[in-house]
């Protein structure tokens, strides 16, 4: 279990990336408002995290690899700093509905084992509703479909904040 995280309030990088034996996260992360980087990337053991976390500063949470993790917190405040969102290789079926406000100011979102064929990257709240396309309000986006051990149907998606045509991939 990772350490109780109260008595250092101020905390701004959380690394345990690699733990393969850390299966529980203390409820106390959840209050680490100050935090910009969360990295538990491939904790592989870890099966549950906080329901909902409030991280104003918060920049970049990576859980990838984390096999076993079946559900990610609900980002709840003032969170507009989010710019890498990295859920590949985990048992995350959907991502919070909370995540569709990150829209503008993610730059990386790693989706890689979750998106299968047929599922528009409209469907998990990305992309405002409104827009005549799903990829519309992004200036530039990749796809790179995957194989391999982890299955045929794997994507990884990169967003740019300037824009290039040899960049846009319509799904």
């Amino acid at each position: 279990m990772t350490p109780d995280f109260t008595g250092i309030p101020n905390l701004e990088r959380l690394v345990f990336e690699g733990c393969t034996n850390l299966v529980k996260v203390h409820p106390s992360i959840a209050l680490l408002k100050r935090l910009k980087i969360w990295n538990f990337r491939y904790c592989r053991s870890i099966k549950s995290l906080p329901s909902e976390v409030k991280m104003e500063y918060l920049e970049t949470f990576d859980v990838s690899g984390c096999s076993k993790l079946k559900m990610i917190p609900e980002f709840m405040g003032q969170m507009n700093r989010l710019s890498k969102l990295s859920l590949s290789g985990t048992a995350v079926k959907n991502p919070p509905s909370s995540v569709e406000r990150f829209s503008e100011s993610l730059v990386e979102l790693n989706l890689c084992g979750i998106l299968k064929q047929n599922v528009r990257v409209s469907s998990f709240g990305l992309f405002p509703r409104k827009s005549p396309h799903p990829l519309l309000p992004l200036l530039a986006v990749e796809i790179y479909p995957t194989s391999g051990k982890m299955g045929p149907y794997m994507w990884f998606i990169r967003v740019w904040a300037t824009p290039s045509i040899a960049n846009w991939f319509w799904m």
